[in-house]
């Protein structure tokens, strides 16, 4: 347990810089999300910087994260603390993980987006 206590930090809300300052020393990201969060710019940031996400899912961060793919969206607290515990063991998984976001990096552009929205419009 004290291995977990000088691993995790807790962060006050801040200026973006030393949200990525914060993030560079991180090798996962924890947060549970709200309920009323339409979109989590700080999730957003730790995939670009290819920083794997360990969620409950809540608001927006169901919509933002792939489970086993960007992330791991966890259904409840329990297992939210065991999907934390299981990135920092097992090393497979986390490169797996940050494969994928390192692979995906930068492809979340507004030209991109805007675009497959325009395409998925046309559909209708």
């Amino acid at each position: 347990m004290l291995l977990l206590i000088k691993i995790f930090f807790f962060r006050n809300t801040g200026s973006t810089d030393v949200l990525i300052k914060d993030l560079l020393k991180s090798n996962i990201f924890i947060i549970p999300g709200h309920k009323s969060e339409l979109s989590c710019q700080a999730v957003e940031e730790a995939k670009e910087l290819c920083i794997p996400t360990v969620t409950l899912g809540l608001g927006s961060l169901s919509d933002q994260i792939e489970h086993e793919k960007s992330g791991m969206i966890a259904n409840n607290e329990d297992e939210f603390c065991d999907y934390i515990i299981h990135l920092f063991n097992d090393k497979s998984l986390y490169n797996k993980i940050k494969n994928y976001l390192i692979v995906n990096r930068g492809k979340k552009k507004w030209s991109v987006i805007a675009q497959n929205f325009i395409q998925n419009i046309k559909k209708i």
